[in-house]
């Protein structure tokens, strides 16, 4: 490439033959009036060469073939936006306004480019501008338009949530008392937003109207000292809180590290039916009290570690598996008698029959040895598939 800094391609590689000038994406976007990242996707699968600068190598662009793209020709046809100041790229209209695009127009009056979009429309500029990007275009949307129209007004005049600190996401109006949407008091008690919304009792109003940090207005907000008051909050937080994170997620961990939990988790954490949870558990000892979740208060208390040390679901560990392949796939064959043992609708799968067929028809044996299923779970009451089709032949 020329390194001649007075030359007016420093940077450039002139092809000896074509008299083309190749550049960087860089040098020649300054060239073409495109960013560097605009111009290669303006430039597309044109072709592209290699070139060595300060020994280093880089894709080349013909700045001859770019003159020849559609949108390269329109971007020296159109009028440029502000290169500084106070309306730096900005487009400034024969008619004394200032255009931008949602995202500049945006930071210019503090608000959200989703505000922006969902609130104003573009303005046929009548001319084409190539904005600060260098892309072309004629629609833009006008800043003194969108600061004199009434849902600007309104949110402008709007107080703000506090954007940090212990109070994120707040207003706090003159009494002290602090206001948040659902989400944001949700985040702030870890109550759940169905307790919040199901036990809140509105005591307050609000005098003022507020905005989030973005500039969209809050439609609902909630009290938080009105919540924390609430009745029926009140009695959640008398409830023992759940971990929210990690291995014992969904539970309370006491003092003597004991976890608690309701029916579902617990007998997931176990991977054992809840009924049989039920039947099987034996307690030492209560929790005396309820748990909550952010679904709210569970009354059906169990210990992991109880249920683990009950009888029937220590069993479950000992349990012979059943086959995972095979021929007699989800069956447990007994090593003495050579039967083959399965749960009542891998039997109904085996025999071609449908499972309810199975429960009715043939009857069930508690297994000496217990037996569990391909996922763990206990079969409580095993069929041997020899006597089924012992007791098919004699009833045929």
């Amino acid at each position: 490439t020329s390194r001649d800094r007075q030359s007016e391609w420093f940077g450039f590689w002139t092809d000896p033959e074509t008299g083309e000038h190749w550049g960087g994406a860089r040098g020649i976007s300054e060239k073409v009036g495109f960013d560097s990242i605009t111009f290669e996707k303006v430039y597309g699968d044109l072709e592209r060469k290699k070139i060595r600068f300060h020994n280093g190598a880089y894709d080349a662009f013909s700045y001859e073939k770019a003159m020849l793209i559609d949108k390269v020709k329109d971007r020296f046809t159109a009028k440029n936006v502000e290169k500084s100041g106070e309306w730096a790229k900005f487009y400034v209209h024969t008619d004394g306004k200032h255009y931008a695009g949602s995202k500049l127009m945006a930071e210019k009056i503090g608000l959200s480019q989703s505000f922006v979009e969902g609130n104003f429309n573009k303005v046929d500029l009548g001319v084409s501008v190539a904005n600060a990007a260098g892309i072309v275009v004629d629609e833009m949307y006008c800043y003194e338009d969108i600061v004199s129209d009434p849902a600007y007004i309104e949110v402008s005049k709007a107080e703000t949530v506090e954007i940090e600190g212990s109070w994120e996401g707040f207003y706090t109006d003159q009494e002290g008392k602090h206001w948040g949407s659902i989400n944001v008091i949700n985040k702030k008690t870890g109550l759940g937003k169905g307790v919040i919304d199901k036990n809140y009792v509105k005591k307050s109003e609000i005098k003022v109207k507020v905005k989030t940090k973005t500039g969209e207005l809050i439609q609902d907000m909630l009290c938080l000292e009105d919540v924390l008051s609430s009745p029926g909050i009140v009695e959640v937080l008398k409830a023992y809180p759940v971990v929210k994170e990690g291995e014992w997620t969904g539970f309370y961990v006491d003092d003597k590290h004991e976890h608690w939990g309701g029916i579902k988790g617990v007998s997931a954490k176990l991977n054992i039916s809840r009924n049989f949870l039920r039947r099987s558990y034996m307690k030492t000892h209560d929790l005396n009290a309820s748990i909550r979740t952010s679904m709210g208060l569970i009354d059906e208390v169990y210990s992991y570690e109880q249920a683990v040390e009950s009888p029937r679901i220590k069993a479950t560990k000992e349990a012979n598996m059943v086959e995972l392949d095979g021929d007699w796939n989800g069956f447990w064959t007994d090593p003495v008698t050579g039967e083959h043992w399965s749960g009542y609708a891998t039997l109904g799968r085996k025999l071609g029959i449908s499972p309810s067929v199975v429960a009715k028809k043939y009857t069930g044996s508690i297994m000496k040895d217990a037996l569990k299923d391909r996922t763990g779970k206990l079969i409580e009451e095993a069929y041997s598939y020899e006597q089924a089709v012992a007791l098919g032949n004699q009833t045929t």
